[in-house]
């Protein structure tokens, strides 16, 4: 499981998260991270909302390399999130949990 920094965390420069942003749009050939398109990632993405909460499950598609980090990103379509955590499993099922308050 990754932990995930909070945006104060990342405007304090304590880590690479807009890069990361920057290489993501490269990548997937976006402007944006909402013009990434879920169904050319994932087989299934469920979201559930709890108290001050978003959490994602679902499976990666074949062939798809993505971190924990850049999922959490693509999800979140960002990293405005006040911390989290998230995991990929060895049979492509994931879990993202981001704390938005």
């Amino acid at each position: 499981m990754t932990k995930l920094d909070s945006i104060h965390e990342t405007e304090a420069g304590k880590n690479n998260y807009p890069q990361i942003k920057e290489s993501l749009l490269k990548r997937f050939g976006v402007e944006s991270l909402y013009d990434i398109r879920w169904k050319d990632i994932f087989e299934s993405c469920y979201s559930h909302g709890g108290y001050a909460t978003h959490t994602y499950t679902g499976v990666l598609k074949e062939g798809v390399e993505i971190n924990e980090i850049e999922l959490a990103m693509i999800l979140d379509r960002g990293y405005s999130f006040f911390g989290g955590e998230s995991s990929i499993s060895e049979d492509r099922s994931f879990k993202v949990k981001i704390w938005v308050d």
